[in-house]
């Protein structure tokens, strides 16, 4: 018998995507794919002024990926993907966001259907799953560039060749947004969780709203405080948490970077989160979705591809002297609050039983009218619907 090995195959070069509708192709039809790799391409415009979200990530309105009827294995943003990226790898890819008028812009996303890309233990059986991809897309910003024409993604799977016996036996991952919430200053807005699966992890995702340029320096108001409880057994896993200080220390529990950082804009335009810095030097406790703008450059002897940054602190405080990155206009990405104390790389065992542990709740206590937030559940399938 032949032995076993990964390899990578590309099904999509370049797929061209139309804006503002649902994009689809089919997975291949047989075969063990452990996940997907994606490469984003577009060009960027001038200087991506007042743009909400001038990246092509942010831009991915809805990817799904449905079999076997309608039965989606994932539904989420881009932008939701790319954090829990960086949830599970520690790391986030160097993705190449250029400012030059006309040039390309390259971001990678990675689609796990195990714990990260190789698993053996789980994954996707195409036999078992006839599956297709959905793209959606929405264009709000460009007419020049950002368009059908230059919006461009490469997808890779990576697959396994002559399959062991027992690869991808525990089942596969189901990536999925289970609620939108608007922000309306509740107290204690609960949402029993749909399903009886095993939780690898709970994510919450904020989006506050903010004014183009103001001096924004509390992250945390959407989601303001946190309880995840039992009802069955009247247990509390979360019980009244601040977010500011749950998104801390779950971050370092897991051993990932908890630094916020923040871009000032010179004296003009105020500060806003951003999460885009080309070196990531941030987590994703935070999300501003604003429509910021590149500031001009505080003296003549920098070149306009360079703005102005501060680090902040999670009370929103300046914490130390000014230094330079190089960044680009517009924000954002979304704050991610994974709720269970439950590393990444955690064995099955140690996920949470929600079919065991009956009535599963968040529940969020908001302190702001405006603004959204999601749950985002990373749940194990065992079977295949039918």
């Amino acid at each position: 018998m032949a032995s076993p090995y990964w390899y990578w195959r590309q099904l999509k070069n370049n797929w061209v995507i139309d804006e503002n509708t649902t994009n689809r192709f089919d997975l291949p039809e047989q075969g063990h794919v452990s996940g997907l790799a994606v490469t984003l391409l577009a060009k960027n415009e001038t200087n991506l002024e007042n743009y909400d979200d001038p990246y092509f990530v942010q831009r991915i309105s809805k990817l799904r990926i449905v079999g076997n009827g309608n039965y989606p294995i994932m539904d989420l943003h881009g932008k939701f993907i790319h954090a829990m990226n960086f949830w599970d790898r520690g790391t986030m890819s160097h993705d190449e966001l250029q400012l030059v008028d006309a040039e390309n812009q390259t971001q990678y996303i990675y689609i796990p259907f195990g714990q990260y890309m190789g698993d053996p233990d789980y994954g996707l059986k195409l036999e078992n799953f006839s599956a297709g991809v959905q793209w959606e897309e929405t264009n709000n910003i460009s007419t020049t560039y950002l368009t059908d024409a230059y919006n461009k993604v490469s997808v890779y799977a990576l697959m396994r060749k002559n399959p062991e016996p027992n690869l991808f036996s525990k089942g596969y991952l189901r990536k999925r947004e289970i609620i939108k919430k608007d922000a309306n200053s509740e107290t204690a807005y609960a949402v029993k969780l749909p399903t009886n699966n095993k939780l690898r992890q709970i994510h919450i995702f904020s989006e506050p709203t903010v004014t183009s340029g103001s001096l924004s320096t509390t992250w945390y108001n959407v989601v303001y405080n946190i309880f995840l409880s039992i009802k069955s057994k009247e247990e509390y896993l979360l019980d009244n948490f601040f977010s500011k200080d749950w998104a801390r220390y779950i971050h370092d529990y897991a051993g990932r970077e908890a630094e916020t950082t923040v871009r000032f804009v010179c004296d003009t335009a105020g500060a806003y989160y951003d999460t885009m810095i080309a070196e990531r030097v941030q987590t994703h406790l935070t999300n501003m979705n604003t429509t910021a703008y590149m500031p001009a450059c505080p003296t003549a002897t920098d070149t306009t591809q360079y703005a102005r940054f501060y680090p902040f602190n999670h009370d929103g405080n300046h914490i130390g002297g000014k230094w330079w990155k190089v960044g680009s206009k517009g924000i954002c990405m979304h704050g991610d609050i994974p709720l269970l104390t439950v590393k990444p790389d955690a064995p099955e065992e140690e996920w949470l039983d929600a079919g065991e542990n009956k009535d599963v709740y968040v529940e969020v206590t908001e302190n702001s009218s405006a603004g959204n937030w999601y749950i985002v559940l990373d749940e194990l399938e065992k079977t295949y619907p039918s």
